[in-house]
């Protein structure tokens, strides 16, 4: 899970239910589906294509996308 924890630079934001992230060096932006507190540890990264990662769930729920450039 550490790489879900907040690094500098980076800018965080709220739109009603879904949270976004955008890594400045990295040129990324992670969109939360869930909550980012109620994330299970044992969610998992998975490459879905060369710039997009989905972020799921032990159960198979999709809780986050990371988009990058």
């Amino acid at each position: 899970m550490s790489n879900f924890i907040q690094t500098k630079p980076e800018m965080s934001s709220a739109f009603g239910s879904l949270s976004m992230r955008q890594d400045l060096i990295n040129h990324s932006v992670t969109i939360g589906l869930k909550d980012w507190s109620l994330w299970d540890l044992d969610t998992e990264q998975v490459q879905f294509s060369k710039s997009i990662i989905h972020f799921i769930q032990p159960d198979g729920e999709l809780v986050g996308l990371k988009v990058f450039s």
